[in-house]
């Protein structure tokens, strides 16, 4: 039995690292239109959006059934799951992914990565790597609690546009 890893679209991931994994998307909406990141809006598409729009776009995290959805499908192929999330305080990601996984008998993993983008992408590529060696989940989640503690994220702006619209 294989460990599939599964992260929410908040992750930044370099492609080879993003082919390897299960992605669950978040919706993104400007105004009245909703797109589901990674499938409808590419990450190019949202930042030419966000640099022509009035109002800034509001995020809707994934409902417990997208998580369910992945979490059947790499469970039904023999595989435990070790599935991370965008920070808790950022998001209600993480609770949706804890309550799909209740109904997989300890054969699905959640962590909250207590970061985003390139600090989640970061923080998979290493549970990718880890999976690929043959560690067990626990081994794995152990590591990667460790792992979370180095991760830091630093944000710098082009323009404080946008902070300003947020408020």
């Amino acid at each position: 039995m294989g460990i599939k890893i599964i992260v929410d679209s908040t992750a930044d991931m370099r492609p080879e690292v993003a082919a390897k994994v299960g992605i669950v998307p978040l919706s993104v909406q400007f105004g009245e239109k909703t797109y589901i990141s990674g499938v409808d809006i590419t990450a190019q598409q949202f930042y030419e959006m966000l640099a022509e729009s009035e109002e800034l776009p509001t995020t809707s995290q994934p409902a417990p059934f997208l998580f369910e959805e992945a979490f059947e499908q790499a469970v039904s192929e023999g595989h435990e799951v070790i599935c991370l999330t965008c920070s808790g305080k950022l998001s209600g990601t993480h609770q949706s992914a804890n309550i799909a996984a209740a109904e997989f008998d300890g054969k699905v993993h959640v962590l909250d990565s207590n970061t985003i983008a390139l600090g989640l992408g970061i923080l998979a590529e290493y549970a990718v790597d880890l999976a690929e060696q043959g560690l067990d989940p626990e081994t794995i989640l152990e590591k990667l609690t460790e792992k979370r503690e180095k991760v830091r994220l630093l944000a710098l702006v082009d323009t404080l546009e946008h902070l300003k619209k947020g408020g």
